[in-house]
């Protein structure tokens, strides 16, 4: 999101805002009052706002995952948080929300398992990969973390 790039540019604007700030006088409440403001904005986002659980979600599919399953996250850049705190125990894949059905197919092919997190805020509209999935594969479990879904597939083959 927009408020994460942003987030670690926060210090510097500060700072610049210090510099450029004429300090003497009863001009120094409006600065403080800024910095007081951020401090109680930023412990609230930190304390009370709810977190996507990639925590929990990596927690149940090490539990559940045998040896040749794969994770197949979507959107791409959501194997970030997986790889952290999975600590790449799990072989995974990144897709695109328009991943080849070609592409879906080998995945089928080359593994017993498919365990498939979707992000429940930033995901595909038309849910093409789930889809596909729910079409060509059989889904064997599902489970909810918050802004998490995870589902479990199998090929059809083996039922």
């Amino acid at each position: 999101t927009i408020k994460r790039q942003l987030a670690p540019l926060w210090p510097y604007a500060l700072l610049l805002f210090a510099l450029v700030w004429p300090w003497r006088g009863r001009r120094h409440i409006l600065p403080v009052g800024a910095l007081v403001l951020s401090l109680v904005g930023s412990l609230i986002n930190i304390t009370l706002v709810p977190k996507t659980q990639w925590r929990e979600a990596t927690a149940f599919i090490t539990t559940y995952r045998q040896p040749d399953d794969i994770v197949l996250i979507e959107p791409s850049y959501m194997t970030i948080p997986f790889d952290y705190y999975d600590e790449e125990h799990s072989e995974r894949e990144g897709l695109s929300y328009n991943t080849e059905a070609s592409k879906l197919g080998a995945f089928l092919e080359e593994h017993e398992r498919i365990w498939f997190i979707s992000h429940t805020a930033d995901n595909d509209p038309q849910q093409r990969t789930q889809n596909w999935l729910d079409e060509h594969a059989v889904l064997v479990d599902t489970t909810a973390c918050y802004r998490l879904q995870i589902r479990l597939y199998e090929p059809m083959s083996e039922h």
